[in-house]
Parts: structure tokens; sequence; C-alpha cells
């Protein structure tokens, strides 16, 4: 009897002796995208990311040619993100309780408000966040790369490798956007068909992470930490 045959009767008389169920050691069921036609897997994935109650995005993307820096926490109707460029300040969106609020600088504010009035608020901006007017189109430009539904968007047709992969060791499919929204979206096929990773042109890459985890920083900010910019 040579040793793999003793390892074999061993393991198989250890499983008779502890009524093991070798199920539990499987992992997590198939969720069956893999089988779908690109199109469903990709609406299977963001109907999956918008029910989560939690998750963080966070790598590179690039803006109109330019990369930046990015993170964003979202946990239910409450999202913190920042935008940080290669050149110049990072640019900080927090919402919470249905109200937004900004971190800019001076010449992103100025845009919107004024350089007189920016520069009177100048020394304020670096602790304190901008509650601006709904007018204010700057600061909703700012606010589409932390939408939910800007996060995974096909701009063309959609295909898939017809060969499950892995990312990082979690069992996923891959989609391809001929339209350039994403280069490769990486779709879990256990548990729920959540994003685990999209990578684009310029070498734009973001992965999502802790899902139905809880963050801090995403209450409101204390009244004295805002600075409230009405439309004028």
């Amino acid at each position: 009897m040579n040793i793999l045959r003793q390892v074999t009767v061993a393991v198989a008389v250890v499983l008779l002796l502890g009524g093991c169920d070798l199920r539990k050691n499987q992992g997590p069921a198939d969720n069956g995208v893999a089988a779908l036609e690109p199109g469903e897997i990709l609406g299977q994935a963001k109907d999956a990311l918008d029910k989560s109650s939690s998750f963080h995005v966070a790598g590179t993307i690039v803006i109109t040619g330019r990369t930046a820096g990015y993170d964003l926490k979202v946990s239910a109707e409450n999202r913190l993100g920042t935008l940080t460029p290669e050149t110049g300040s990072p640019v900080q969106m927090l919402v919470s309780g249905k109200r937004t609020y900004f971190k800019v600088d001076e010449r992103l504010l100025a845009g919107a408000v004024g350089a007189k009035e920016a520069h009177r608020l100048a020394p304020y901006l670096a602790e304190s966040w901008v509650e601006p007017a709904r007018e204010y189109t700057v600061f909703a430009a700012l606010t589409v790369p932390f939408q939910r539904d800007q996060l995974v968007k096909a701009l063309g047709a959609v295909t898939k490798d017809e060969r499950p992969t892995t990312y990082e060791g979690h069992p996923a499919i891959v989609l391809h956007d001929a339209g350039g929204g994403f280069t490769s979206l990486y779709v879990s096929t256990t548990g729920d068909p959540v994003p685990l990773a999209m990578t684009g042109a310029g070498g734009a890459k973001v992965v999502f992470t802790e899902y139905g985890e809880g963050f801090t920083g995403l209450m409101r900010p204390a009244s004295g930490d805002i600075i409230v910019v009405p439309n004028t």
C-alpha cells in the first residue's frame, strides 16, 4: 500500500467516524450568472450593487484624459467620496441625511461664488464643509462620479469571456464593453452577483470591497463646520 493510498484510507476513516459533511468545505454555491447573456449579467451586477447596504470602491479613474485617485464609501443613502487629481487639491463630497456637502479649494469655489467671496472664505475651507445651494452647477457636476448609477455603466455592446475566471481568488465572470465604459468588469459568480473590480482605458482601475460593512465618517458635520453658500 503506497503513501497516497494510506492517506486516502485515513481520511475516509476520519470522515466516517466524525460524521463530517463534505458540503461544508465546498464554499459558496454558484449563483448562475455565468450562464446568462452579457446584458443580463451586467443588469444583475448593477442591481446587486444598488441593493447592497454598503460597499467601498477605490482605485484610479480617468476624467477628461486626466487620472485621479478615487475613493467612495457607501452606507445606505449616505456617501463619502474623494477625488485626488495628479495636480491640484483633492475634492471631497459627503452625502448625509439627504444633504450634500463638499470640501474644495479656493479656486474651485471661486467658479461658483466668485473670486472675492471664495477668497473671503479661503481660511476656513480646509476644516469646513461647504453646503451649496442646488443651483450651483459646479457642485452638481462634482456629484456625478459618486452617484451609484454611474459606477457601473456600459456605453456600447457588452460581451463576456465564456470561461469563468477568478479575481484575487474569488470566482468571477468577466464582461467587456465595446463602447469603452469599462474594459473589463469582474462579476462575482458566487453569492450576490456584485462587481468585484473594473478596469478602463488609460490605466483606470477600481476595486469593490467591504460589502455589508459599516463605515465611520458618514455622519452630518457639526453646524460649526458647515459653510452655507446660498445662491445670490
